[in-house]
């Protein structure tokens, strides 16, 4: 049964990247929660949006653009093994509960369309590197503060989903070293990616269909929607299980 579930989010949450580039880790992260512990879901997802990122890559490879991009990977890779260290030693809620507020905060900004860009862009490209390899190497969540950061420069379209999908891959090929080195990826994790694959590749390719003949607007109020919810709900389920303990 938790095979099943874990299919069926995995299969909503590929959807959702294929049709904004972004998003799948946000999405899939607080239905897993409640059926997978928390080292055994951000490994999944890491090893699933590596083989998204490298399909990807192929896709929007013409729109490169990645100079820009090398304080923020350099950043990135310096904190990734913090997170992970955290994710191997602190206690899971605290991580989830952290989750929750960012997902929360992150969508109520992209909802409101508030932007606040930043003037000196070389800080704000490490301090964004910083944050999204920590997270990623805690919760898989890299894409939040990238994805904010960006949006407040006003990246153009093309070369905002071609270079955040080359950060990624590089992030996300490290982390899986870094996992690797700190034992949390296992027969049991490769187990589960392997039992997942078939959603994600049916997911990410109804999600561009879907992006190709749909209005993106719509769509991405949608996924922003969802995305509150996920992370209130998240918050607030943290909360109950801290007070309970």
């Amino acid at each position: 049964m938790e095979i099943v579930f874990g299919m069926i989010v995995i299969l909503f949450s590929a959807f959702i990247q294929g049709l904004t580039g972004f998003g799948m880790s946000i999405v899939a992260m607080p239905f897993l929660l409640r059926i997978m512990p928390l080292k055994e879901i951000v490994p999944v997802i890491i090893v699933l949006a590596l083989f998204t990122n490298i399909y990807f890559l192929i896709s929007f490879r013409k729109s490169i653009r990645f100079r820009k991009f090398v304080l923020l990977t350099a950043a990135s890779l310096l904190f990734l093994p913090l997170g992970a260290y955290s994710l191997k030693h602190l206690n899971p809620d605290y991580l989830k509960l952290i989750f929750g507020i960012l997902v929360t905060g992150f969508s109520l900004l992209l909802i409101l369309k508030k932007t606040f860009p930043i003037r000196h862009e070389k800080s704000g490209y490490a301090i964004t590197g910083a944050l999204s390899g920590f997270l990623n190497g805690s919760l898989s969540l890299s894409g939040p503060p990238v994805v904010l950061f960006l949006s407040m420069q006003g990246t153009a379209k093309d070369t905002f989903r071609a270079n955040i999908t080359v950060y990624f891959m590089i992030l996300n090929f490290v982390t899986m070293l870094v996992f690797l080195g700190n034992g949390l990826l296992n027969v049991v994790v490769f187990e589960k990616t392997l039992y997942f694959m078939a959603a994600l590749i049916i997911g990410v390719f109804a999600g561009m269909m879907a992006f190709k003949k749909l209005k993106e607007e719509v769509f991405k109020r949608v996924v922003l929607m969802l995305l509150l919810l996920s992370g209130v709900w998240t918050t607030i389920t943290t909360l109950m299980d801290l007070v309970q303990q």
